[in-house]
């Protein structure tokens, strides 16, 4: 079955091999297939010959079995010395088998146990550079907290000398949790897949091996440049004729496409900017969709990607690369453009024409002009000031218009700038900011704390309804007991009146694990999504001043919705909620409101 440019093929066989297969390598002159088999421990080693596309004999049985170190996820061949090289993440060590003397026609050397190099830090991936005999492997971690490649030297340590083996290889540091790494020869450029985590990006950080390799390590030192891809950088590969590397993001399912000739070892004036880049795996193209890829293999001679997602759906994608490179673009995503800020969410105040920015690293609140940051004009999207807060990631869900107050919640324990200040969601304040002295074009009263409010424990989501006079704030306690919604009278607490903040305001329970909540002014409702519940609960009935718990008896009712529910909007004029469900692949719940 076939749709413009992805490929659905059947499986034709499949091959007996050890328990839990991650990875695999080629050796084309003796026709060997070695596949990684991550829960033994060990890897198979096929007879290419007997065990293809066409014929099928020979994959009943692999023909031998070499046992490596613990939890082995990647492999590469170097043809030059007859060597494969396998990384085992779980053991901290990379084996050095001999394949002259191990493979599908000479198995005498199979049972035979491997070198091995000491590499702590935890490799998974491994690539060779034939020119230089220089073997990288990137260190993710056992956890997935590294930040290094390491540099072996093949000339001393190989399937048939080990006196260099025992040496610590040089390293060099890339970004977080690296999870691949692929050498261009043509340049000889290291380029490293950067994780990172789903919050944060990824990228690709970029070595120059001519000065960083087995001999040659003076630029090991050297801080690589990043260019910046997708969401959780997962895999990558080059693609000599179309002078492009590709990178697959697993979080937001793209596959990036890096220009080689302007972001290489010796030129990197094309590193800094977002590559252009094309879906990794569409819905719909098929009997079934795989999100969140995190491998890929790349055919140069067909310009074909085959994109899978290790542990999860078995399913293969198959996605030309040939309209969305460093040559041809026609085929690639556009993009609206973006301005290289750490924001995290966003709210607006149209009547100064202000938007409010949480920042993902810092603890502030960014504020930026829209007058001088708008579509056609981004030359002035530098954010002209900052609010201090408590924490980063502030949760910047609400203004009310009517006072131009920005509230903004704190859900999280300040652990970097108050390390005994506990984990988890243990914030308990939702910071009251006077926007009518603190926007795009007033910044007076932007550089000192605001004014706080005490709500109940993990605040997350917030919502205004501005004829109530009411500020409704979720409270996450992170499973540790049900969450609350927090009603704060507007009215008293605003940001020119804050001496009615110093007030306890009610609380009314909701769901197990409340996130974010929108009101619907026409009909005194609320709805809140509940993460764990896959529902929304919805309270009706809201008083428009409360100023005790027992104000906020409303009649609560639960709405079941899709898997993790998440984002919410209210359509008052179409009596409809929205709900975005979070889990994969996603979904949309269409709620019907009853006013009244």
């Amino acid at each position: 079955m076939q749709h413009k440019d992805h490929i659905w093929l059947p499986v034709v066989a499949r091959a007996r091999v050890g328990s839990g297969p991650l990875a695999a390598a080629i050796d084309n002159r003796t026709g060997t297939v070695y596949v990684v088999n991550g829960n033994s421990g060990t890897v198979s080693v096929l007879n290419g010959a007997t065990c293809n596309a066409h014929v099928t004999s020979g994959c009943g049985q692999p023909v031998a079995t070499v046992t490596v170190g613990k939890f082995p996820v990647a492999a590469a061949v170097n043809p030059a010395t007859r060597t494969l090289y396998v990384a085992n993440l779980g053991a901290g060590s990379v084996s050095v088998i001999n394949v002259a003397r191990c493979n599908a026609q000479t198995t005498g050397g199979c049972g035979r146990p491997p070198r091995t190099v000491r590499d702590k830090a935890g490799p998974d991936s491994v690539d060779v550079n034939v020119a230089t005999d220089t073997i990288y492997t990137a260190n993710a971690g056992l956890s997935g907290n590294g930040d290094t490649v390491s540099v072996i030297d093949g000339a001393t340590c190989n399937g048939h000398t080990g006196r260099g083996c025992g040496r610590t290889p040089a390293s060099v540091t890339v970004g977080a949790s690296p999870s691949a790494v692929a050498v261009d020869r043509a340049t000889d450029t290291v380029y490293v897949a950067d994780y990172v985590n789903e919050f944060n990006g990824g990228s690709v950080s970029v070595i120059n091996g001519a000065r960083c390799n087995a001999r040659t390590t003076a630029g090991c030192g050297d801080t690589p440049p990043a260019v910046p891809t997708g969401i959780g950088t997962g895999s990558a590969a080059v693609d000599q004729a179309l002078h492009t590397v590709f990178a697959v993001n697993q979080g937001d399912n793209t596959l990036s496409a890096i220009n080689a000739r302007t972001c290489n070892g010796k030129v990197t004036s094309g590193c800094h900017r977002r590559p252009p880049n094309q879906q990794a795996a569409a819905p719909g193209h098929g009997p079934g969709y795989n999100p969140g890829p995190s491998a890929f293999a790349l055919l140069q001679r067909t310009g074909t990607a085959y994109v899978v997602n290790i542990g999860g759906v078995n399913i293969l994608s198959v996605t030309s690369v040939r309209r969305c490179n460093a040559i041809t673009t026609a085929g690639c995503r556009a993009e609206a453009p973006a301005v290289p800020e750490h924001e995290s969410l966003l709210s607006a105040d149209p009547a100064t024409g202000t938007i409010y920015a949480s920042n993902l690293s810092l603890p502030q609140i960014d504020v930026i002009n829209s007058a001088t940051c708008r579509a056609g004009r981004h030359t002035g999207c530098a954010p002209v000031a900052e609010i201090p807060v408590k924490d980063p990631q502030a949760n910047v869900g609400a203004v009310d218009h009517g006072s131009h107050t920005l509230y903004a919640a704190d859900p999280f324990a300040d652990t970097v700038y108050a390390p005994n200040a506990g984990a988890g969601f243990s914030g308990d304040t939702v910071s009251v900011i006077n926007g009518a002295a603190c926007n795009g074009t007033d910044h007076s009263g932007c550089g000192h704390l605001a004014a706080t409010v005490m709500v109940g424990r993990g605040p997350f989501g917030v919502a205004v309804n501005d004829q109530a006079h009411a500020v409704y704030v979720t409270n996450n306690a992170n499973g540790d007991s049900p969450g609350t919604l927090s009603v704060i009278n507007s009215a008293a607490c605003n940001g020119t009146h804050t001496t009615g903040c110093q007030q306890h305001f009610p609380t009314m329970p909701t769901g197990r694990a409340p996130l974010l909540v929108a009101a619907d002014a026409h009909t005194s409702t609320v709805y809140v999504t509940d993460f764990e519940s896959a529902a929304v609960t919805i309270l009706t009935g809201s008083p428009s001043r409360p100023k005790a718990a027992s104000d906020c008896r409303t009649a609560a009712r639960e709405q079941p919705t899709g898997s993790g529910p998440f984002g919410i909007a209210v359509d008052d004029r179409a009596h409809t909620v929205y709900v975005a469900n979070g889990y994969l692949p996603g979904s949309l719940s269409i709620v019907g409101t009853t006013p009244g």
